[in-house]
């Protein structure tokens, strides 16, 4: 059915002349008669305002599926999503390019095609493009922050760190983000579903936080070693039943921290302790499943999902190579304590 013909029908629907719809448009019967015949059509500014005469949408008077173009996402991004997650990006970057083929103006998979290029590597330009794109059309913010999310990193991975500071600072600050508001607006359970939301991102991001404070050059050793020392102790005050699951990495690379700053210091024991302490988030990391819940109280019922794996590595085995490696570690390789580290990390990688 034709446009003309769609508002003929809602016209008719409505015991309306074509005069009346004129003067609601406030244009002439004659343009009224020129679009029923698909000899014109409404300019698309007119569209928002046919929508409200006839209490449609605008889809509807355009004829547009919108709920069978909703469908074909879903089931693009479903059939995506899978080969993603099992870091088979550039299969994942087909379905998008092929989805877009069909949908070229869809920003959400726009947004996901720079998303899964970013991974695959190789791919500034288009990353950047795209990105741009969607932050200059698309009206969703979700989607919108995606991209400027892909473009930072895109940026500060090709070496443009200028950039990726200008592009960040075009975004809210944390202090009115979604969660903060809903903070203080939620009641009941949406409340809460929001309030571990939010536990999760900031305790993440303050260990984020400790790691990079220890990266300055004016953090001394005791320094370094006692934010090391806050992010174990951070992970065990939110999971004291030991749920880490995705936030084990942190107190893998804490302890790994840790472990160095020990065998510079030559406190062995230090050194020995943190290892062990390592190994075993390094193993909770790599064998959580990611569909169990938390159960610790300020995080309970929470799904953290699953890591994006590079294919066939493990935090095991990235660990046990840098154990092999790391020169801070020759004086005890031979130390039972050693050995049974790097046997746990080999069992935890198969």
């Amino acid at each position: 059915m034709s446009i003309g013909t769609t508002i003929k029908k809602l016209r008719r629907g409505r015991d309306m002349t074509q005069e009346q719809l004129a003067e609601y448009l406030g244009i002439t019967a004659n343009a009224i008669s020129q679009w029923e015949c698909d000899r014109t059509a409404p300019d698309i500014t007119q569209l928002p305002l046919l929508a409200y005469i006839f209490d449609v949408t605008t889809d509807e008077i355009l004829e547009v599926d919108s709920r069978k173009y909703e469908e074909e996402l879903r089931a693009i991004l479903e059939e995506e999503q899978p080969l993603y997650a099992a870091g088979n990006f550039n299969a994942a970057a087909q379905i998008l390019r092929k989805g877009l083929g069909k949908y070229p103006r869809s920003y959400q998979l726009m947004a996901r095609l720079a998303h899964v290029l970013g991974c695959c590597g190789g791919c500034d330009g288009e990353v950047t493009a795209l990105c741009e794109k969607v932050i200059a059309e698309c009206t969703d913010n979700e989607i919108r922050d995606s991209a400027y999310q892909d473009l930072i990193f895109n940026h500060r991975n090709n070496g443009r760190r200028e950039e990726a500071i200008a592009a960040a600072k075009q975004l809210s600050h944390t202090w009115i983000s979604r969660e903060d508001m809903l903070m203080n607006l939620l009641r009941g359970e949406q409340a809460r579903e929001n309030l571990v939301e939010y536990i999760k991102f900031c305790s993440g991001r303050l260990m984020l936080c400790f790691e990079a404070l220890a990266e300055q050059t004016a953090c001394t050793a005791e320094d370094k070693l006692a934010l090391t020392a806050q992010t174990t102790a951070l992970l065990k005050l939110l999971y004291p039943d030991g749920d880490y699951h995705y936030y084990a990495q942190f107190g893998t690379d804490a302890c790994a921290r840790r472990a160095v700053l020990c065998a510079e210091a030559g406190d062995t024991e230090g050194a020995l302790a943190a290892l062990a302490e390592m190994a075993g988030y390094s193993v909770h990391f790599d064998t959580y499943s990611d569909t169990v819940e938390n159960t610790s109280p300020a995080v309970r019922g929470y799904v953290d999902g699953g890591w994006i794996p590079i294919p066939g590595a493990t935090y095991c085995r990235d660990k046990l190579k840098w154990l092999r490696e790391d020169a801070h570690f020759d004086a005890v390789r031979e130390d039972p304590r050693f050995l049974a580290v790097t046997e746990t990390l080999a069992k935890g990688g198969e």
